[in-house]
């Protein structure tokens, strides 16, 4: 698998897809409407988990998923340290706060990200 990824601007409030990551300098360049170069400071880098939702959407680290496989979540895509795995974070109804592989699920669905549609959460 060739890793993706995508920044967060915070200089602009935008999602941008990462054409470069220099480490030894500590700046990324990424596309948008234009591109740009970002200091690391000034961006939230997200990658990608490698799978896609229903709709064919390919599903980052930061996305607010709509999981209906056997019950109606919404939550975050978190990567878990201690499972080594991106997790599904529910943020909704009787599961709240808790972390579930994200393959356990058959149906998901993308319906935001956390730095554009942070209301989708409800109250974490």
């Amino acid at each position: 698998m060739i890793r993706k990824f995508r920044v967060w601007d915070k200089r602009h409030d935008e999602l941008c897809e990462v054409l470069q990551i220099h480490f030894e300098l500590k700046f990324i360049n990424c596309l948008n409407k234009w591109q740009r170069s970002l200091n690391f400071d000034d961006v939230e880098l997200m990658q990608s988990t490698g799978l896609f939702d229903k709709n064919g959407v390919e599903i980052f680290e930061g996305d607010i998923l709509k999981a209906s496989s056997f019950a109606n979540w919404i939550g975050e895509v978190r990567y878990s340290v201690e499972t080594q795995a991106y997790m599904f974070f529910d943020t909704w109804g009787e599961h709240k706060k808790r972390d579930v592989f994200l393959n356990q699920f058959d149906q998901l669905e993308v319906i935001g990200n956390i730095y554009e549609n942070k209301e989708l959460l409800g109250d974490e």
